[in-house]
């Protein structure tokens, strides 16, 4: 008997729950823009590091390395040129280096997908994007004899 009324009131106030503030936008976002090919597959995301989600929309992907003065081997990630617009390599495009701020990484730029991330839309603006990463973070942790 007292099963049956936790799962009443369990039920009950499930079904008053309110839901996120924003959650309909969200979701009407998603149902009418299908050609931005944004995943709601957040955990598949969460499991690709840099080159695999930029891969995985389709933009060209390079992974350079920076071996620094005292030792250090950092990983640049660069996009080439767009996937929709400006999808052709140009050697005379503008380039933009794009730097992420403390405890952070490249992956800043691009996590919120094409047609939203700073890193998409400047390759689809006709850019060729180069994003850096720190010493010390995911991508940059090497260093030659430590």
């Amino acid at each position: 008997m007292v099963l049956k009324f936790v799962l009443l009131v369990a039920l009950a106030v499930s079904a008053s729950a309110r839901r996120a503030p924003h959650a309909d936008y969200v979701e009407s976002l998603l149902r009418a823009n299908p050609a931005a090919r944004m995943s709601s597959d957040v955990d598949e995301d969460m499991l690709l590091d840099v080159p695999g989600l930029v891969a995985k929309y389709g933009y060209p992907i390079e992974v350079h390395t920076i071996t620094t003065s005292d030792g250090y081997i950092l990983e640049a990630h660069r996009i080439p040129h767009g996937r929709d617009s400006n999808n052709t390599p140009d050697p005379n495009k503008p380039i933009v280096f794009i730097m992420h701020g403390l405890l952070s990484s490249s992956a800043d730029f691009l996590v919120l997908g094409p047609g939203t991330a700073l890193g998409y839309l400047l390759a689809e603006a006709g850019y060729d994007v180069w994003l850096g990463n720190a010493r010390g973070n995911f991508y940059s942790r090497k260093h030659i004899s430590l």
